[in-house]
């Protein structure tokens, strides 16, 4: 991932920590909390597909066979049971993000599989009420978290093809431009009523809007806000976002 990406991951995960330390200027509008959980989601899976650009992959033993296929199942009961879910409340959202058959999850490579499993635990625990009449608890949700884990702690650092790191750096541009898409479109637009209504709150998500890269202060060929790092702001980032590899 270049730099410019890195920093503008940052940016994202900075207006996701701000939007969650402030939940109740938000959580009664509907249409920001849609687009908070799908930023969300969007950001796991750039880390995750980062992640895959950044390992090598080889081998495959018994005992990652096997959990491999109990992280599938899981993924797919739950995942079915969101489907249902979002049927029945007309919920497109909910049910664009699990519409996936097991095929395509087979398809996707380990890590990928490790995302997906985050991601419908994270979407079955947002829907949790709505998903008890199908037999779906928390300790199931809970399991497919941890199910995930140490399937991934399994995957051997093994090399990836020449194909799938382009495929990998293809993705990543598209996940970047839906989180723009999400951040121009929703988020900024959703946001201004707080201009007036929560001054305080309204220039803190400005300024965590701002892309921040060291050393420069400038706006790029895009209109994009950039600016300088303050230390404590450096600080913060350092400990809260992955470093490149």
């Amino acid at each position: 991932m270049t730099k410019k990406l890195w920093n503008k991951l940052r940016m994202i995960k900075a207006v996701l920590a701000l939007l969650m330390s402030n939940l109740n200027v938000w959580k009664m509008i509907p249409d920001v909390v849609n687009d908070v959980n799908e930023l969300k989601l969007t950001v796991d899976e750039i880390e995750a597909t980062q992640l895959l650009i950044s390992t090598e992959i080889m081998g495959q033993s018994d005992e990652k066979e096997t959990m491999q296929e109990t992280l599938i199942r899981m993924i797919l009961s739950i995942s079915s049971a969101l489907m249902a879910r979002a049927d029945r409340i007309s919920n497109e959202v909910l049910a664009a993000q699990v519409n996936f058959s097991e095929s395509t999850l087979r398809g996707q490579p380990d890590q990928q599989q490790v995302a997906t499993g985050r991601q419908v635990a994270n979407l079955a625990k947002g829907n949790l009420e709505g998903l008890i009449s199908s037999g779906i608890t928390i300790d199931l949700i809970t399991a497919l978290q941890e199910q995930a884990d140490q399937f991934e702690a399994l995957l051997p650092i093994n090399r990836v093809s020449v194909a799938e790191r382009k495929a990998a750096n293809a993705r990543l541009k598209v996940l970047f431009k839906r989180a723009d898409k999400l951040l121009k479109n929703g988020l900024d637009r959703m946001t201004g009523r707080y201009e007036t209504e929560d001054p305080a709150f309204y220039a803190a998500y400005e300024s965590a809007r701002m892309i921040l890269d060291y050393g420069t202060h400038y706006e790029d060929g895009s209109g994009q806000k950039t600016a300088s790092i303050p230390d404590w702001q450096a600080t913060c980032n350092f400990l809260f976002a992955p470093s490149p590899p």
